[in-house]
């Protein structure tokens, strides 16, 4: 079985605001200590972001029964700071996903079963561990193993991600980083003593 996954990182947005963030640093007066603590923080809360609003635009259109099915599969990589910038990197899994975690009803066919006019042939319908209908096939001609059939969601989430999601990262990560940067400058803000 083939498993898919996607590794989307920072590096790929490709950042091009340093005549902007020169200007703002020069305005705050900001040190480099204070410049490279914001943007660590800055980049932590943009892939945070990013994951909350891939949650929520992924869980609908995929009609999943439970938004944790699809958050499970979200993971914030460790921000990396150095003197050209910043990356943080988002895992999203894009493995099948089995039917019983999709909305809907699984109907028995003549040549199997059914599920979002999708056929599966040789299969049939019983009740999961954890108590859902759902579409299962026989690993081998014995009784058990069972498998439970897949749905693919990779097409349908990398079109989300590219075309919805990660075109709002630059400037998700600006909102972050100036309100960090102001913070530490103005209020003085994350300062001993």
């Amino acid at each position: 079985m083939r498993r898919w996954s996607r590794r989307i990182r920072g590096a790929d947005v490709v950042l091009d605001l340093e005549d902007d963030l020169d200007r703002v640093i020069a305005e705050l007066k900001a040190s480099e200590s204070d410049v490279r603590k914001s943007m660590s923080r800055a980049l932590r809360r943009t892939a945070t972001t990013l994951r909350v609003q891939a949650s929520k635009r992924v869980v609908p259109e995929l009609e999943l029964r439970r938004a944790g099915d699809f958050r499970r599969r979200l993971r914030a990589m460790r921000a990396r700071i150095n003197r050209e910038g910043g990356t943080v990197g988002i895992w999203v899994g894009l493995n099948d996903m089995g039917v019983s975690k999709f909305k809907g009803r699984v109907k028995e066919t003549g040549a199997g079963a059914s599920f979002r006019d999708q056929e599966f042939a040789g299969a049939f319908v019983a009740k999961g561990k954890d108590g859902r209908r759902s579409i299962f096939r026989r690993k081998r001609s014995a009784r058990f193993p069972l498998a439970e059939e897949k749905l693919p969601i990779k097409d349908q989430v990398d079109v989300i991600l590219e075309d919805e999601i990660l075109p709002d990262a630059v400037a998700i990560f600006m909102k972050h980083f100036l309100s960090d940067l102001r913070a530490r400058t103005v209020f003085r803000v994350g300062r001993n003593g």
